[in-house]
């Protein structure tokens, strides 16, 4: 089932977190979990929703965040605007931040849901694109954005990172 993460979702958000970005310290993972539920007083986001898969028996097996992100605030956000001249004069745009499904769940269309979940919130709030990045040595996430309709509109090698772009329709 897909639904709006909660309070009680902090352990197994932050198990997930840690297998998505190892390379981060586990309280830098838990400040940010804590940082996305109070998005009113965050400093990048506008706004910021995570929603998860709970399985049958209570725990999480994936998630993602999807955020109205202040652009102001992303870091080189000239080089968006370059290669996606649409961008620009945009104050807020939405971005997906973070997407994860365990891995003994994978190809069951979870990460599917999730993301059709986290574009619908877009929607609602009338935007009708979706951005996204990821680094170039993540292949699995560079697959999973094209299956899912996500355009690569830039990759900046010396940066390391691909930026996607999807154009939804209102409903």
């Amino acid at each position: 089932m897909i639904r709006s993460a909660i309070g009680t979702d902090t352990d197994e958000l932050l198990r997930m977190r840690k297998r998505l970005f190892s390379e981060y310290p586990t309280e830098e993972l838990r400040r940010e979990i804590e940082e996305n539920h109070t998005a009113a007083e965050h400093p990048y986001y506008e706004d910021i929703m995570t929603f998860v898969y709970e399985k049958s028996d209570g725990t999480l097996g994936g998630f993602v965040d999807i955020s109205a992100i202040r652009t102001d605030k992303i870091e080189d956000f000239s080089l968006y605007e370059e290669y996606c001249p649409e961008l620009k004069s945009k104050s807020t745009l939405p971005r997906l931040e973070a997407w994860y499904v365990d891995v003994d769940l994978r190809r069951q269309e979870i990460g599917k849901a999730l993301v059709k979940a986290a574009e619908e919130w877009t929607v609602e709030r009338g935007f009708r694109i979706v951005l996204s990045d990821t680094d170039t040595l993540r292949e699995t996430s560079v697959m999973a954005h094209e299956s899912m309709g996500y355009e690569m509109v830039a990759a900046i090698p010396d940066k390391k990172l691909m930026i996607f772009l999807k154009r939804l329709v209102r409903k």
